[in-house]
């Protein structure tokens, strides 16, 4: 039997691990021969141990078993006396020890039972039946009709206790920039720094039309069929090392305050943006954190989703973790895909009274509901990096508010149609855990490789030479990126890294032609993209949105359209002569874009 131990503060913590790590979920199905062994704070009272009386100890005991039954869709019957144990004479007995053995992906409680001196028993897990009553039966398609990023999956997808719909996509970092291109469209720089997920060369330019046309690779599951744009202030400590995001989820809910039933698909185009990005007091509605070892107050709806937040960064002690949350609104006024500033269009729902699921309702001015989409980041705490309290957002830019209190988010909707229409219909409307990628049907999005999204291939070489390679791309990129190896293989393709083109693909002639007119593709444009850039299908996509490499809209590619005062000779090459000069406010294009 194998036995590992893994340590988590909070049940949502670990039922996400799970759900996240492919090696363990096959090791699950591999009968059943997994242990872990979980720690929970919280469940035991942590002031005077020594002298809680046995009866509090019992519920406590009883109360984390039950929390246990509701998140691991509940346990054999009858359950078996499994661990969690404590010591009477020991401060510990603050930490309750609970082991799940688990099947096929299933979190199932064993029990929990109360020993003397901190004795506990483990049974195997073939002592017991697998009570399977709440899978659910899918059907799922054949192979040859699925799309690429989507694979069968014999992952078992499960009833929710409580009626809600879940379903998380687990997305890595893309990219970091200091573009908004919903706040700031079209102005490179204007922003404070964003960390981006997602769509992997999101940037000032990009809009709704770039992500529905492109076939790019993404840094979520499902390789190109989750083109969405997610981004969020960076997060630095005290001495400005920046924390990258690692293991991130972005959730699709039914939520809490609305029934599941009554969600619909998020529109095309829809964008939108959670939180307060100024420096200002805010509630702990759409943006807010926790120390995972916090005890939540009663009533709340799940152990695994606390209502003891705080709206700005709170001191968390090492060894501890600290998680924030931006919650989106869902509640649409069914006619805008945006607003002037983002966010009149969306509005939250009148809320539910915990612990009653389901007994809120959208406001008559935005009535349509939509999922609840939420981004959820976890920080361990090191006593190298400080506490978190003096840790700060790229957005925290008034020095009289607490630290964190800019937390914020913008979403854009990139989503392949079938595909929203298949969570919304297959886990959410349906009550269904879709765990992290299923898509309900047996079905789920290909996993995230993000090894493989971005790299320089090392058989380029410009005109065939070898010596002229990634590398010499990278001495004079501004210059180099346009070279070609003699057989149209262009250094942009072959060096993505170097010249930032990162899953930057231009659309096809299926996607996109000028006037609708065949061979008047992005081949086209190239001929002459400081004209053809500018010119729009009959859908009114301009090819700069739909041949991003070809008219230099990708990463940190210099424009090949860009022109000091519309002067041909005076393009990004001629700015490279003199960057210190000419990359000034004064030298602008005839639109006013700066160099």
């Amino acid at each position: 039997m194998t036995t590992d131990v893994v340590r988590f503060t909070t049940l949502e913590t670990f039922r996400d691990h799970l759900a996240l790590n492919a090696t363990v979920r096959r090791r699950y199905r591999r009968k059943c021969r997994l242990r872990v062994h979980t720690q929970l704070r919280g469940f035991l009272p942590s002031q005077q141990p020594h002298h809680t009386p046995p009866d509090q100890l019992d519920r406590t005991l009883t109360s984390a078993y039950s929390q246990f039954e509701r998140v691991t869709r509940g346990p054999p019957n009858p359950p078996h006396p499994t661990t969690a144990s404590y010591r009477e004479d020991d401060d510990s007995m603050a930490l309750a020890i609970l082991r799940i053995a688990c099947c096929r992906g299933a979190l199932r409680c064993l029990g929990c039972w109360r020993a003397d001196m901190a004795t506990s028993v483990v049974r195997d897990e073939d002592d017991f039946d697998d009570d399977e009553s709440d899978v659910v039966s899918t059907n799922p398609p054949d192979e040859s009709e699925l799309q690429p990023g989507r694979v069968l999956s014999d992952e078992n997808v499960y009833i929710n206790f409580d009626g809600t719909g879940n379903f998380r996509t687990h997305c890595e970092e893309s990219h970091v920039n200091n573009d908004d291109p919903l706040v700031y469209p079209g102005q490179t720089g204007a922003a404070h720094e964003h960390v981006f997920f997602g769509f992997p060369t999101t940037d000032a330019f990009t809009s709704i039309g770039t992500l529905e046309n492109s076939t790019n690779v993404t840094t979520c599951e499902g390789k190109a069929l989750n083109q969405a744009a997610y981004w969020v202030p960076s997060l630095f400590t005290a001495d400005g090392t920046r924390l990258e995001n690692k293991e991130t989820l972005f959730y699709y809910k039914s939520g809490y305050h609305i029934p599941a039933d009554t969600i619909e698909v998020p529109p095309q185009g829809l964008v939108m943006i959670a939180g307060n990005d100024l420096s200002e007091p805010q509630d702990v509605v759409s943006a807010k954190y926790r120390c995972t070892s916090w005890e939540a107050p009663e009533p709340q709806f799940d152990e695994g989703d606390p209502m003891d937040h705080v709206p700005y960064l709170p001191e968390c002690q090492p060894g501890d973790m600290l998680e924030f949350r931006v919650v989106f609104p869902q509640c649409w006024d069914g006619l805008n895909l945006t607003s002037g500033d983002q966010r009149s269009h969306m509005a939250y729902p009148i809320p539910a009274e915990a612990p009653n699921i389901g007994t809120g309702w959208c406001p008559d001015s935005h009535p349509v509901a939509i999922p609840e989409i939420s981004y959820k980041f976890e920080f361990e705490i090191s006593s190298s990096m400080g506490s978190s309290d003096t840790w700060y957002l790229s957005s925290d830019l008034d020095p009289s508010q607490p630290r964190g209190s800019s937390l914020h988010a913008d979403w854009m909707n990139g989503w392949d149609p079938d595909i929203m229409d298949l969570i919304v219909k297959n886990c959410i409307n349906t009550g269904y855990d879709c765990s992290v990628g299923l898509l309900g049907d047996g079905t789920r999005l290909e996993e995230v490789h993000g090894a493989d999204l971005c790299s320089d291939d090392s058989s380029w070489g410009h005109k065939g030479k070898s010596s002229k390679d990634c590398d010499w791309v990278a001495k004079k990129p501004h210059k180099y990126c346009k070279k070609d190896d003699g057989d149209n293989w262009l250094a942009l393709d072959a060096c993505q890294e170097t010249c930032g083109t990162c899953g930057c693909e231009d659309a096809g002639e299926d996607k996109w032609l000028y006037k609708g007119r065949s061979g008047r593709g992005c081949d086209y444009v190239s001929k002459k993209p400081s004209k053809y850039c500018d010119y729009e299908d009959n859908d009114g996509t301009t090819a700069a949105e739909a041949c991003p490499m070809t008219c230099g809209n990708c990463g940190c590619q210099d424009s090949l359209t860009w022109r000091h005062k519309g002067k041909s000779s005076k393009d990004c090459e001629w700015v490279a002569k003199k960057p210190n000069k000419y990359c000034s406010s004064k030298y602008k294009d005839d639109d006013g874009t700066k160099a």
